[in-house]
């Protein structure tokens, strides 16, 4: 058994300090994270940050401050992955005590709306209640319009 105050103490100590010292960088990684916003979600009035829409893969925080992150994009042809890369890159590198960011899109996972959080999901239904009060439809009145219209052009 080690003496109180031995190196081996000290070093377990120091190794506690990196860990949480690692845990903050974690969380402030996080946080600028949740700062980025799915491009698409905005544009249909449904702003989405990338952690709640499922499109962060992993993240992994490094000792010397370095950060690699990746992503999947919701469609094999998306064409804004590149400014959502982007905006990682330039919020998780304005992270005090990041040093580096590699930002990498997953191939190998697919994503679905199972991906999305529960506040994504929140976030979505508020959308759909506004849309339904903004341009009301009754259920299987699209039915009738399509009638109607067949029967115009007859």
């Amino acid at each position: 058994m080690n003496a109180p105050g031995s190196a081996f103490d000290n070093a377990n100590i120091s190794n506690a300090k990196a860990l949480d010292q690692a845990d903050e960088l974690g969380r402030a990684v996080d946080t600028a994270l949740r700062s980025v916003f799915d491009p698409c979600s905005v544009r249909v009035g449904a702003p989405m940050n990338i952690v709640d829409m499922g499109l962060v893969t992993s993240v992994e925080v490094g000792g010397a401050g370095q950060v690699d992150i990746a992503v999947r994009t919701t469609s094999p042809m998306c064409t804004l992955v590149a400014s959502i890369m982007q905006g990682v890159e330039r919020e998780v590198r304005a992270v005090p005590g990041v040093a580096a960011v590699s930002v990498r899109i997953d191939p190998r996972s697919d994503w679905t709306e199972a991906q999305i959080s529960g506040e994504g999901r929140v976030t979505l239904e508020l959308r759909r209640a506004r849309s339904q009060q903004e341009v009301p439809v009754r259920p299987r009145e699209w039915e009738r319009r399509v009638v109607d219209a067949t029967k115009r052009r007859l």
